[in-house]
């Protein structure tokens, strides 16, 4: 799974923070599945207003997660893909309860294939975490390698909705260049999107 520093970052000031409370937080993963053994984490939420969050429980805001995946499907095409949360406890792996219901979520028809799952944990001064895969009629869970990348990196591997307009865009750039302003069509320019 490849995600970055600041994703990272952001997860681990969170489970610094459950742990120094005793409970339980998290949230939830949008990105893509790269290749067919490789996952790109883009975004991460934290935990929403309605969070369930006790010492050996957490379930997140889905209604916000939700709000959060609509605004950010406006510009990119990806998609939730799994999910974080800490074990307040020095145990950096999956519980029962979180094999049992990530296994559920993954065989349920209407969701994706697979499930990328990331835990953390702190063993005195140091946080640890783990991720894993669960993929939809196996059995096995396996734990994944953690690529951790800069945030632009990460970025500018999601897929845009707006790759035709940053392709034209290139294509007016060329033609100022080559030809200035005189042999542009001014009205085109103006209803044209264009992005960093």
């Amino acid at each position: 799974v490849k995600i970055s520093e600041e994703n990272l970052d952001f997860m681990n000031l969170l489970a610094w923070e459950a742990t120094h409370s005793r409970k339980e937080t998290g949230g939830n993963f949008f990105g893509i599945q790269e290749s067919k053994s490789t996952f790109l984490i883009g975004f991460t939420t934290g935990p929403g207003n309605n969070t369930v969050a006790e010492s050996t429980l957490f379930i997140p805001d889905a209604n916000q997660d939700q709000i959060e995946l609509d605004r950010l499907n406006s510009t990119y095409d990806i998609q939730w893909i799994g999910s974080w949360h800490v074990h307040p406890r020095n145990m950096c792996g999956l519980s029962g309860t979180d094999v049992s219901s990530m296994t559920e979520i993954v065989n349920d028809p209407e969701c994706m294939d697979f499930y990328v799952a990331m835990v953390f944990s702190a063993y005195g001064k140091k946080m640890d975490y783990k991720c894993f895969l669960f993929e939809k009629g196996k059995n096995e869970i396996n734990e994944m390698n953690i690529i951790v990348e800069q945030d632009v990196r990460i970025r500018e591997k999601l897929p845009s909705r707006y790759k035709q307009e940053a392709i034209e865009s290139q294509a007016i750039d060329s033609i100022l260049l080559e030809k200035g302003f005189t042999d542009l069509q001014y009205s085109h320019l103006e209803n044209h999107s264009f992005i960093e």
